[in-house]
């Protein structure tokens, strides 16, 4: 019998990339291709492309992932990866059975309703962010519902369409940049931007975050995620060389409290050197962490120090530590087996 491998590298954040003959990134696009055969991308998406809202809220909300190789699935894997892995397999707890009308959302798909109404609204104008949010409305909660298109109504009043005064690049476009790893080996690392602008003649990322409350101090969590943001742009000399350097990182602050509020940030910009920590770190995790898998079970370590989170368990922790699958299923509602 083969013994299993002694470690895994994280399931979703390498791809090898061919190098041209000169010893280059191939001068090919991401688009289309396998994780596996992932490539560099040297211009963006036509815009709005992949954008797709016309299914029900519950596919929305399901197969709105993050890009293959980012900041949130490398740092969600050094977190635990075990829970990492599950939630790559689309593993979540059975339905209790509940008939009666549809809970609150949860903050992060709350949130993701939300990046959906805004791409919604920069494709098809602010009325159809109404219209979607109609449609919608069934698998909402009353509560959910009102804050949504009240939220969406101080925006309009706000920042009105088309009085933004700088240009849309692309929406829900993920860019993907060749780094060259230790030993001379190139893997890809990504980044799914919410919007990328150019305003002045400079390239920024503008992200939306539906967040709890305003203020800076609120952006605190997310100064590594734009550190990463602008750095993996940079570093991708087609983008660069194509629409200019991205000099920093705008937020778009969707405040969900009782009277939603709308906040932009300033550019948070970043400096070459931590541009150059960014890219350090992204090219690290699969190099210098090895978190050894049972042989017996072929899975990870239970990562205690991650279980507890700032209010609640680990939703995975009945899955993880007691091995309860019968309380759990795949995304397409299939029994989960424990694998």
């Amino acid at each position: 019998m083969t013994n299993p491998p002694l470690y895994a590298a994280p399931p979703t954040v390498e791809s090898s990339v061919p190098q041209s003959a000169s010893g280059g990134v191939p001068d090919v696009s991401a688009a289309g291709g396998s994780e596996g055969h992932a490539r560099a991308t040297v211009v963006l998406p036509a815009f709005g492309s992949g954008i797709d809202n016309r299914r029900p809220l519950k596919d929305v909300l399901r197969y709105s992932a993050g890009s293959f190789a980012g900041n949130s699935a490398i740092g969600g894997w050094l977190e635990c990866p075990e829970k990492s892995r599950l939630s790559g397999l689309g593993v979540r707890p059975k339905s209790s059975g509940w008939s009666g009308p549809p809970g609150d959302l949860d903050p992060a798909p709350f949130g993701t309703l939300n990046h959906a109404l805004r791409a919604e609204r920069l494709l098809y104008g602010s009325e159809s962010v109404y219209a979607l949010l109609d449609r919608w409305a069934p698998e909402l909660s009353s509560d959910d519902y009102i804050k949504a298109k009240l939220m969406w109504r101080i925006y309009d009043t706000q920042f009105p369409l088309g009085s933004d005064g700088f240009e849309y690049l692309g929406v829900e476009c993920e860019v993907r940049t060749a780094l060259k790893l230790y030993d001379g080996r190139q893997v890809i690392r990504s980044v799914r931007y919410d919007t990328i602008i150019r305003m002045g003649g400079l390239v920024y990322s503008f992200e939306c975050k539906t967040m709890s409350r305003s203020g800076r101090g609120a952006l605190l969590p997310y100064m590594r995620q734009g550190m990463v943001q602008q750095a993996i742009w940079n570093a991708n000399e087609a983008l660069v060389e194509r629409y200019g350097r991205m000099d920093g990182v705008i937020f778009d602050m969707l405040v969900k409290t009782q009277t939603p509020n709308i906040d932009r940030s300033p550019p948070e910009c970043f400096s070459k050197h931590q541009e150059g920590l960014a890219r350090q770190w992204m090219r690290s995790p699969d190099e210098t962490v090895k978190f050894f898998v049972d042989p017996v079970t072929g899975r990870f370590p239970q990562f205690l120090q991650s279980c507890w989170g700032r209010w609640s368990p680990c939703h995975y922790i009945p899955v993880c530590h007691e091995e309860a699958y019968g309380m759990y299923e795949y995304g397409d509602g299939s029994e989960y087996d424990g694998r």
